[in-house]
């Protein structure tokens, strides 16, 4: 089976390749392991922890040889550089300004239940003394 040249472009470059893999761990992960017989979901922290370990595992292999070093890091640079992606640039921004935005509020969701009790017990306390 051979791949259209547009595809094949893609599919040849380091880049890529190494998005590929980082997507297909994480479906892997994810979907993937709970299906097996005897398994559980993955908790998200041992996502977490798999996901960098294949992180740099690929980065290990992308920076093995110079050649494919360097055509890894083509795509980044031309977004970092060029002024014809400066659109890609201000979306990529975002995107990162939001993920982590999303992150923090998720966290603070998760732990702001705790904080108001502890605010209001210190509040009760010191509002009893005389």
């Amino acid at each position: 089976m051979t791949l259209p040249p547009g595809l094949r472009r893609y599919a040849e470059h380091p880049f890529w390749q190494a998005v590929g893999i980082l997507v297909l761990a994480y479906v892997v992960i994810v979907y993937v392991v709970p299906l097996l017989p005897g398994s559980a979901l993955v908790p998200k922290s041992v996502v977490l922890q798999y996901m960098a370990t294949v992180l740099v595992g690929v980065l290990i292999y992308v920076s093995d040889n110079e050649e494919r070093w360097a055509r890894f890091r083509e795509p980044i640079t031309a977004v970092l550089v060029q002024p014809r992606l400066k659109l890609v640039r201000g979306g990529a921004l975002a995107a990162v300004t939001l993920i982590v935005g999303c992150i923090t509020f998720g966290h603070r969701r998760t732990c702001a239940p705790s904080t108001r009790r502890r605010l209001r017990r210190s509040r009760s306390v010191g509002s009893r003394s005389p």
